[in-house]
């Protein structure tokens, strides 16, 4: 075992992080609000993130809030132009 993953393991276990196949596996990751039109850094230190989509503001990333609230992935994402 290499020294990274061995840390990796301790601090999962100091923090209380179970280790699944569901979070290893890409599939099931959710969109990423940084690259959505409608993810938004607002001025509340409390609550730093927010969605103009959906109308809420938290402290974490928008779709983590809403796939630990509803079990499922934003359905609200839409990617932001590239551009040229």
């Amino acid at each position: 075992m290499k020294f990274h993953e061995r840390l990796q393991q301790m601090r999962n276990r100091r923090y209380g992080i179970k280790e699944t196949e569901e979070a290893a596996d890409p599939k099931t990751k959710g969109p990423n609000c940084r690259g959505c039109v409608s993810f938004e850094i607002t001025w509340d230190f409390t609550f730093p993130y927010g969605c103009k989509a959906m109308g809420f503001k938290t402290r974490k990333i928008p779709s983590m809030e809403v796939y630990e609230a509803s079990g499922i992935h934003c359905q609200m994402f839409q990617p932001k132009p590239t551009k040229k």
